[in-house]
């Protein structure tokens, strides 16, 4: 569970700037339910394509279902149309990047610092329990010996998730009269996003992982998406340049499998091979963290810089 001290800064920080552009995280509860019908495949190239509500709505498959239409329609409307593309400098035709003033166009880039911050929250889960588990002796903390290392770590994923969603969306006060019109009018609701964040697949024997990948890739998916709308391709560069952060991310093998992995060393009692592959899953949350941190960086025009474990709520714009 989050700690006091996690509370705080979510509520405290998180609800005064983002919570405004609620639209973003309906968007992101819209593609992890859609993520249950079909892969992160069906979505991948819409970033590059940019196409209008229409044609989202008809290839996320929610034509006819109104209430998740709207949802579409009120992300475009409050944050994609108020996007403003970032300012290309170069030295020569070699060296490009992408720069910005964060500060006048802050607002307009609140949306996708949220989606950015989602992100990283999501990778900072799985990062934290990893290190908990190495520091605990490689034994799984708060969960009994009978819980593989997947289970737990996805479990406490979800729990976490869950809860910061339930912090990030305040939940208002209305009459019973007046929630009861909206219920029958089809509104969504604050209860709806989280459930429909938080849906996991009951078909599948890997629901437990499937969910943490589906909420990812629905962030990811969020970041490109908005990032192509200021003409941002490739924001996620890395250290390694051998390592393509986006399809690391959104491959069904790669994550998976390395935690696949640490679950079957650390349930065989392999000592080994459970150093050798929580070493490789550490190198690989590196990498994408600081992809992500890139991305950050490109956003607020270098402006905000973070450290590996820290995320944009930890960062004071003066």
């Amino acid at each position: 569970m989050l700690s006091n001290q996690e509370t705080q800064t979510i509520t405290n920080h998180l609800n005064k700037v983002f919570i405004p552009h609620r639209s973003v995280l309906e968007m992101e509860a819209l593609i992890c339910t859609c993520l249950i019908e079909f892969g992160y495949e069906h979505i991948k190239e819409i970033p590059r394509n940019g196409p209008d509500v229409r044609k989202l709505q008809e290839i996320l498959k929610i034509k006819d279902i109104i209430p998740l239409m709207e949802i579409v329609e009120r992300f475009f409307m409050i944050t994609v149309e108020k996007l403003k593309p970032i300012a290309m400098y170069s030295r020569n035709h070699h060296d490009i990047t992408r720069m910005g003033n964060v500060i006048a166009y802050s607002k307009t880039r609140i949306p996708l610092f949220l989606a950015l911050y989602r992100l990283k929250f999501k990778f900072l889960l799985i990062n934290n329990y990893l290190q908990e588990f190495k520091n605990n002796g490689f034994r799984l903390p708060q969960y009994d010996s009978k819980t593989t290392f997947k289970e737990a770590l996805c479990d406490n994923f979800y729990k976490i998730n869950k809860r910061a969603l339930d912090l990030m969306i305040p939940e208002k006060h209305e009459s019973n009269e007046v929630r009861r019109i909206m219920e029958l009018s089809g509104k969504i609701l604050r209860e709806d996003i989280i459930d429909m964040a938080t849906m996991e697949d009951f078909t599948s024997p890997d629901k437990n992982i499937n969910y943490m990948m589906r909420s990812i890739k629905a962030s990811l998916f969020l970041v490109r998406y908005l990032f192509s709308k200021i003409d941002v391709n490739k924001p996620f560069r890395t250290k390694d340049i051998q390592m393509d952060v986006e399809e690391t991310i959104s491959s069904n093998v790669t994550i998976p499998d390395l935690i696949q992995a640490i679950s079957t060393f650390h349930s065989e009692e392999n000592a080994d091979l459970l150093k050798d592959s929580f070493l490789a899953f550490e190198f690989l949350l590196k990498s994408i963290l600081e992809g992500i941190n890139n991305a950050v960086e490109i956003s607020s025009g270098g402006q905000i810089q973070l450290n590996l474990h820290s995320n944009i709520n930890d960062f004071n714009i003066n």
